[in-house]
């Protein structure tokens, strides 16, 4: 028995390294998109080397009121009152004030800058401590921006604004969770409809701007569907047709509405477009100087439903790339509210750097930006790939170890005794989904130790088929079961004593009950504790007393086991738990011979969902 367990501990391991390797790798990439429900915006901050006339003030309190209708006019947030907003977003105190008391959970902000003959426009997505979450800009003409004819620059901000917007991936969220209910957190100004089914995804930030630190890409993970059944003005009440496993669908989920006014407002037709291009390229003889020929065709953007239509500069820069740097010196000077940024790091004593706010110039960051983003991006990838493959084999992969001690008693004695290293058992268990709410397991464990007089090592194998269940009637929706058939075939070896081990394939049920507890006041996140009780009347196999193999005539096992599963503050990662566990067997043997065993367990557990 012993070269048997030796070459499944190492298969095991083999398994263990592996999960836990391509785990890292993808969690270095991918974090969960927080969720965005209220967001405050602050006003316009420029920058112009002229003074201020009556003109140009009436420009700047009209764009103003433009920059604040058109993300009111996205659907994508509830907007904080603009003078409430104006009145304390300068000060940390207010901006505290701002999140703790209104809930402001984001801050879009909007700078334009002259350059010459140039209008430089950049918008930008900031979390309360005032570090960019998504940025965009544009590049205008200086002699159409501050025009009489007010069109261009009013157009120039709203498709800048929803150029922002749209790249947000969701536009309802999931608010609440009463069972098999849901609430969303839009209704029907945001063109939803009774009746209509939408599929539910988990939003992650697949990439990030190697230097500015801001969303680059994202990831959405399907997580099941839904069918609104009831609506209000800014609500929604739909109900859970299926999921990806039990429990998938979360508060913070959300949905894509097809109808969603920010995706619909500023889709340009073709005709739109090309007068767009006509425009840009019939610019005054200063300006067109300074641009390349513009770009044509293309389609139209999916990440945020805009066409195309971005033109180049002479250094190669994208005309209304967010990314692109500012390369005169005096472009470089701070706009408000990067010195806000770096006053923020300097009371709080932490670096600029570290926040990711800083921009070098595109000189100093350029090689080194492209080959961090080429190997990141390829690593991503491959380990996107892996896991791909696995999420379509396999629903969900738990690893554990632990301590287990075991006693045989009857016709003949022995027991387990707990080594210095106590760790004696490793395991790993894979499961599919057969049906929407029946699932099947495959796994298996090897353990090792010492007894009182030698030595042994064993192995376990087992599959179960299991059915889940929504035991809400129970309580408040949190609880749910499982009920299940398991059956095992094991093998132990003992060295040293008067019971040399033996062989048996084992059948049986269980039943679990799982009851969520949200500690943290997290709702969409909460401690999962589990109770379970198995029973194995039927077992097939020999073991062996004295050097003599006696075959099982009957048995009778029971066991209980209880365990919790932590917050999983990472989602898409690995969740860890622990669970104490004790069972019972009595055995009846050939020529009457009986024995008993009892064997305690204390596991630490790793579960990742695909």
């Amino acid at each position: 028995m012993k070269a048997p367990g030796f070459v499944i501990l190492i298969i095991v391991n083999a398994l263990l390294s592996f999960l836990l390797g391509s785990q890292y790798l993808y969690g270095a990439e991918v974090q969960r998109l927080p969720r965005v429900l209220n967001a405050a915006v602050l006003p316009i901050q420029w920058k112009l080397s002229q003074e201020n006339n009556s003109e140009l003030i009436q420009i700047k309190q009209d764009l103003d009121q433009v920059f604040f209708s058109s993300i009111q006019a996205s659907s994508k947030f509830v907007v904080l009152n603009r003078h409430l907003t104006a009145s304390l977003w300068e000060t940390e105190a207010g901006r505290a004030e701002l999140e703790k008391d209104f809930e402001a959970q984001v801050f879009v902000n909007l700078t334009v800058v002259e350059d010459q003959e140039l209008m430089r426009l950049s918008i930008r997505l900031l979390d309360p401590n005032m570090k960019s979450l998504l940025y965009e800009s544009a590049v205008h003409p200086r002699s159409l921006f501050l025009n009489v004819d007010k069109t261009h620059r009013e157009k120039a901000i709203k498709e800048l604004t929803f150029q922002l917007i749209n790249r947000i991936p969701l536009d309802a969220y999931i608010t609440s969770i009463q069972g098999s209910y849901l609430t969303l957190s839009k209704g029907a100004n945001q063109n939803l409809s009774i009746g209509e089914k939408y599929k539910v995804y988990r939003p992650f930030v697949a990439t990030t701007h190697p230097v500015l630190g801001t969303w680059n890409t994202f990831q959405l993970k399907l997580m099941g569907e839904i069918e609104i059944i009831d609506l209000k003005d800014i609500t929604a009440i739909a109900k859970i047709n299926n999921q990806i496993f039990p429990d998938a669908i979360e508060i913070t989920d959300g949905i894509i509405i097809k109808g969603n006014p920010a995706r619909q407002a500023f889709v340009l037709s073709p005709e739109e477009r090309e007068k767009e291009l006509a425009k840009h390229a019939i610019l005054d003889q200063k300006t067109s100087s300074s641009l390349s020929k513009p770009s044509a065709g293309g389609e139209a953007s999916p990440e945020t439903g805009l066409t195309g239509g971005r033109q180049k500069l002479e250094n190669g820069h994208e005309l209304g790339s967010p990314y692109r740097e500012l390369e005169e010196e005096k472009l470089n000077s701070k706009s408000p509210v990067s010195e806000l940024e770096e006053k923020y790091a300097r009371d709080t004593g932490s670096d600029s750097n570290d926040q990711k706010n800083v921009r070098p110039s595109q000189d100093e960051t350029s090689e080194e930006s492209d080959s961090y983003a080429e190997s990141s991006s390829l690593a991503n990838k491959k380990t996107q790939e892996l896991l791909s493959v696995l999420g379509l084999l396999l629903n969900q992969v738990d690893v554990y170890t632990g301590i287990k001690m075991w006693q045989m008693s009857g016709s003949s004695n022995v027991r387990s005794k707990l080594n210095l290293f106590p760790l004696n058992v490793f395991g790993v268990r894979a499961q599919r989904r057969l049906m929407p709410k029946v699932f099947a397991s495959l796994g298996g464990d090897v353990e090792f130790g010492k007894t009182q007089n030698g030595s042994y090592s064993g192995f376990n194998s087992e599959l179960l088929l299991e059915y889940f269940g929504d035991a809400s009637l129970w309580g408040n929706g949190q609880k749910k079961y499982t009920l299940g058939i398991i059956g095992s075939f094991s093998g132990q070896g003992i060295n040293g004593e008067h019971l040399g081990g033996g062989d048996q394939l084992r059948g049986g049920g269980f039943a679990r009950v799982f009851e969520n507890f949200n500690l943290t006041g997290d709702l969409g996140n909460p401690l999962e504790a589990y109770g379970e009780l198995s029973i194995q009347p039927l077992a097939l196999g020999r073991l062996g007393i004295k050097g003599k193999n006696y075959t099982i005539k009957s048995s009778l096992g029971w066991g209980f086991a209880a365990g919790a599963y932590l917050p999983q503050h990472q989602p898409q990662s690995w969740q860890w738990g622990a669970e104490l566990g004790y069972s019972t067997c009595s055995y009846t043997l050939s020529s009457q011979k009986e024995l008993s065993s009892t064997a305690f367990t204390i596991m630490g557990m790793g579960r990742y969902r695909f």
